[in-house]
């Protein structure tokens, strides 16, 4: 029995490993940073900064954190974590990705509850990930955009556009910070010759 809660433990740092690397606050910054600089500047290239997200997780985690740590093999109950997550973030990204474009083309405006309905659930997705991942610093990051989403609608667009930069600017230093640290603590191990 204490063997089992032992793997157990030793399966929940590993799986924990992988976000100390700020990987997924520098994606979250880059996000807020570029949908609030959108806002302020209605200059669509900063929706870049948003598709490059992504990019940064993926890239991030093949260069700099499996050469670190390297490929860890997780049970089933982690794996389907994994797969509900990935479903979750890419359905997130995309959606949130719609909502910013429509408007912009003048597509649709939308409507005024809009912003309230969104405020409530797109903290919820956060806060529902942060238990997926057992990442508890997307629990800090909910507040933090349903605190931006709801000064949007009480204060206004522009306000919100600075709350969003703030946000995404917090992020952004935390997963720095974060990198950096995990760069510190885990060094490439170096090859032996035999």
């Amino acid at each position: 029995m204490s063997e089992d809660l032992s793997l157990k433990k030793a399966e929940r740092r590993a799986w924990t490993l992988y976000y100390e690397d700020g990987l997924w606050d520098i994606f979250l910054g880059l996000m807020f940073l570029g949908g609030g600089l959108r806002t302020l500047t209605d200059n669509l290239w900063f929706y870049l900064f948003i598709l490059a997200g992504p990019l940064v997780v993926v890239l991030g985690r093949m260069k700099m954190t499996l050469p670190r740590i390297g490929v860890i093999k997780f049970g089933t109950r982690r794996k389907q974590r994994r797969r509900v997550l990935i479903v979750v973030i890419v359905i997130a990204v995309i959606l949130t990705f719609l909502l910013m474009l429509i408007p912009a083309l003048g597509i649709a405006a939308p409507g005024a509850a809009a912003g309230y309905v969104l405020a409530l659930t797109v903290p919820l997705v956060f806060v529902y990930m942060a238990y997926l991942l057992e990442f508890r610093r997307l629990y800090g990051y909910a507040v933090l955009v349903a605190a931006t989403m709801i000064l949007t609608e009480v204060v206004g667009v522009r306000a919100g556009a600075w709350a969003q930069v703030i946000t995404g600017t917090i992020a952004l230093l935390v997963g720095l910070w974060h990198l950096v640290h995990f760069l510190r603590s885990y060094p490439i191990p170096e090859k032996t010759v035999m």
